[in-house]
């Protein structure tokens, strides 16, 4: 599979490492890079941009013969990585600092690689390899490295991660003292890895998913733990653009169940989106949450929740009464997502399986707006995670 982008005459090219640095280096966050010094004593090469080529050029001799999605995936990885930097670079006492730039990078590369439509799986094993890319270098001051590399491997694939890491330490200048230490760090992260089987695929230890989903909630590895699991029900939750298809979703594949709907709930009560009046809304979808999980009863969650706070808040909510969380985020294009909204008119309804919901229209701008600030569902926030791509 091949990441493309729309060239100037509108067809699909595909991209070598090479072309996506030509391309990324007209951009204005690239822009941004350059202009971003960085601290002299790790990275003598100067600025952000100049070490990301660096990387680049580091990494491709580690391309060969690895799966063309997972290439692909590395390849933007190694692109977008630091592309956070310029946004949260401080200088303290002297230093230059980049505190949580990985966190901040995933969410502009995700909004970078969405515009670009480039396909969802490499999309997010990239945006997951930028979140977790200064994990393995931090190995050797956790009292438990076992959690970081159990937890990353639910996440992204470690191999891969592994690879970014080298690269990354390899496409800068820095002292010969230095690098030593971070190669043995490295490999101290890699063994960790292979100790608890979790360098190729996820780890599998988890007795059951409620075990994998305190191993999250805790941060704490506790291998022999059996949390009993058969009074739990399960509650469905949406995730999603505006106009991506979620609640045609749910009218499909989840039809059996009661749906709690967000926007049903203001339609009922004429209160429109992003006011002042949003709380009653809420205090309304909790109330009407409660009915359901006080009688131990499954139903649907139906909103866009985009953010990863208000979903965890949720969350912890069905959890309380002993309810598994089951999240669906719906995909597609971000062309077909705007164009299915511009489709819709304010009140129209659609039909499916009986049932009547209605479609309504979002401002362009907000749907925008939402994209920068989507934070993908992971398996360290749900017990279940399904993905349902649609084209419009």
């Amino acid at each position: 599979m091949y990441v493309t982008v729309f060239d100037e005459l509108g067809v699909h090219s595909v991209l070598t490492l090479s072309e996506k640095l030509s391309w990324a280096e007209q951009q204005p966050w690239a822009t941004a890079m350059k202009n971003c010094a960085q601290e002299p004593e790790w990275h003598g090469e100067g600025n952000v941009w100049t070490h990301t080529k660096m990387v680049c050029e580091a990494l491709e001799p580690m391309l060969d013969k690895l799966p063309e999605e997972e290439s692909q995936a590395l390849q933007w990885a190694a692109v977008l990585h630091d592309v956070g930097k310029p946004h949260v670079r401080t200088v303290e006492d002297g230093r230059i600092r980049t505190r949580n730039h990985s966190a901040v990078g995933h969410l502009i590369a995700r909004h970078i690689l969405l515009l670009l439509e480039v396909d969802f799986h490499i999309r997010e094993n990239a945006c997951a390899l930028i979140r977790w890319h200064g994990y393995p270098l931090n190995v050797h001051r956790q009292e438990d490295p076992g959690y970081y590399v159990i937890g990353t491997s639910c996440l992204c694939k470690n191999s891969l991660l592994h690879k970014l890491t080298v690269a990354d330490n390899k496409g800068r200048i820095v002292s010969s003292h230095l690098r030593e230490e971070s190669e043995t760090v490295i490999e101290l992260w890699e063994e960790q890895c292979h100790r608890f089987n979790c360098y190729y695929h996820p780890y599998t230890g988890f007795i059951n998913e409620e075990a994998r989903f305190q191993f999250y909630q805790t941060k704490c590895f506790r291998p022999y733990y059996v949390p009993y699991i058969k009074d739990m029900f399960v509650v469905h939750m949406t995730c999603g653009l505006p106009g991506v298809g979620k609640s045609r979703y749910v009218m499909q594949e989840l039809s059996n169940l009661p749906v709690i709907c967000l926007d049903d709930i203001r339609e009922e009560m004429g209160i429109k989106p992003a006011t002042s009046s949003d709380g009653k809304v809420t205090q309304e979808a909790k109330k009407r949450c409660r009915g359901f999980l006080a009688k131990k009863q499954g139903f649907v969650f139906d909103a866009t929740n985009l953010i990863q706070d208000v979903r965890r808040k949720w969350i912890m909510i069905f959890h309380g009464y002993r309810a598994m969380t089951h999240i669906h985020f719906i995909d597609a294009p971000f062309s077909a997502i705007l164009a299915q909204n511009s489709e819709r008119k304010e009140d129209s309804f659609f039909e499916c399986n009986g049932r009547k919901r209605m479609s309504k229209h979002v401002p362009e701008h907000v749907i925008e707006h939402m994209a920068k600030r989507m934070f993908m569902p992971t398996l360290a926030e749900c017990h279940k995670l399904s993905l349902r791509q649609n084209v419009g």
